[in-house]
């Protein structure tokens, strides 16, 4: 395998990565689906490009959680104002 070829190959498998802790994998699992060790993964974030990247993905990850969470917070507290008795005066 040449230099160029191998390089390609951990492009491609750090896109895999971050692709898969784009859909919310954890690092271990998102790891395990780019055909890598968590410790490939640790040698990547020596790279502060790689490290940054890696650090906004999981930020808008954990921001559309929160983001969901709250969207489902609103919902149950409106059903349960909604379905609350009457206030009596």
């Amino acid at each position: 395998m040449t230099m160029q070829t191998r390089k390609e190959a951990m492009y491609r498998k750090q896109e895999a990565y971050i692709h898969a802790i784009a859909s919310g994998e954890s690092r271990n699992e998102a790891a395990e689906s780019a055909g890598v060790t968590r410790f490939s993964v640790m040698h990547w974030r020596k790279d502060p490009v790689f490290a940054e990247i890696e650090a906004e993905t999981e930020q808008r990850v954990e921001d559309a959680r929160t983001q969901r969470r709250r969207q489902r917070m609103r919902r149950a507290a409106g059903m349960a104002l909604r379905d609350a008795p009457p206030r009596r005066a």
